[in-house]
């Protein structure tokens, strides 16, 4: 009996290898969930040119926007579970939509997790002339004035909304969401003095933040970034344990072999140590990530708790 377990036991070892050795047979497609343009599109194309070389094989940048990023996270959810398909996961698409949406294609149990790319944290930005100048200030004004001060986002239930609302919860304030299409649209309005604040990446606050068009207050990270260490964080302002990040990953169909993602985290991280890759997350005012497929699995675990716990808690789910 022994003797066949051994046996058995090697064939699936030569199996599990076989599979990994022949990975990929054909051209990779790596779908994206919004247009060109930003981290979320740049930061896989660069890592896709690095596959390539590494397997000889074609790797494609496929960008499927719409639905707020489900177009393509249902895609992929149905794709063949065999690494040719990956799909480029936020928290936005993986983490809250499905507790969002009372209509969804997909669960975060649909995708088995590959590789962490990076993570940004958020900056809190007001308009030049509001009359703050830190966090505190801002929450004593917010407080004094319940609904008045309008807050922009990209949309109802992205991660800066939600944000929002657990600054709310935990400094007791009343902060009026305005939810707009797309970031870009939400951060002009705040340039503009038509809202009051916004919470948003640094790469795309930055250059307003640096013509004094509107001013940055504090970071959404546990601890100040070494790049832009003038920042203090929310945590620092009075709110401990705060702390709100996004990130960016790749995913796979979920009966996706071990052997083929193992395949796919190693290439991955092998693209990640390149200097131009590490210059262009830098540039993007984010953080390096890599790790395993489990340590990514973890962060998705996570937020998935956390977001939901935030959506029930205000109440909002949308069809």
């Amino acid at each position: 009996m022994n003797i066949l377990r051994l046996v058995a036991l090697g064939i699936f070892l030569l199996c599990a290898g076989s599979a990994a050795a022949q990975f990929p047979v054909g051209p990779v497609r790596i779908v994206v969930p919004y247009p060109p343009g930003a981290i979320t599109d740049t930061l896989p194309r660069m890592i896709a040119e690095k596959l390539r070389a590494e397997w000889n094989q074609p790797v494609i940048i496929d960008n499927r926007p719409g639905g707020n990023g489900r177009v393509a996270t249902e895609f992929v959810a149905k794709a063949p579970a065999d690494g040719h398909t990956l799909l480029v996961a936020l928290p936005d698409t993986l983490a809250i939509a499905p507790s969002l949406y009372r209509k969804i294609g997909y669960a975060s149990t649909d995708f088995a997790p590959v590789a962490l790319l990076a993570r940004q944290a958020f900056v809190v930005v007001t308009r030049q002339d509001l009359p703050v100048t830190s966090m505190t200030e801002l929450i004593q004004m917010a407080r004094a004035n319940p609904g008045r001060i309008r807050m922009s986002s990209w949309g109802e239930g992205s991660a800066g909304h939600l944000a929002l609302e657990l600054l709310k919860s935990a400094s007791g304030t009343d902060i009026l969401h305005a939810p707009y299409k797309g970031a870009q649209a939400a951060l002009t309005d705040v340039v503009g003095g038509q809202v009051d604040m916004m919470i948003t990446g640094y790469s795309t606050a930055g250059p307003h933040v640096k013509s004094g068009r509107i001013r940055v207050l504090a970071r959404t990270s546990a601890t100040r970034s070494p790049l832009t260490p003038e920042i203090p964080t929310i945590a620092e302002s009075g709110y401990p344990g705060f702390e709100v990040l996004s990130w960016y990953g790749l995913v796979a169909p979920a009966a996706t072999p071990w052997s083929v993602i193992d395949t796919i985290n190693r290439a991955v991280l092998k693209a990640l140590a390149s200097p131009e890759i590490r210059e262009k997350v830098d540039g993007y005012y984010a953080d390096m990530a890599g790790g395993t497929p489990d340590d990514f699995g973890k962060v998705i675990r996570d937020d998935t708790a956390k977001w939901s716990g935030v959506l029930r808690a205000a109440k909002i789910q949308l069809d």
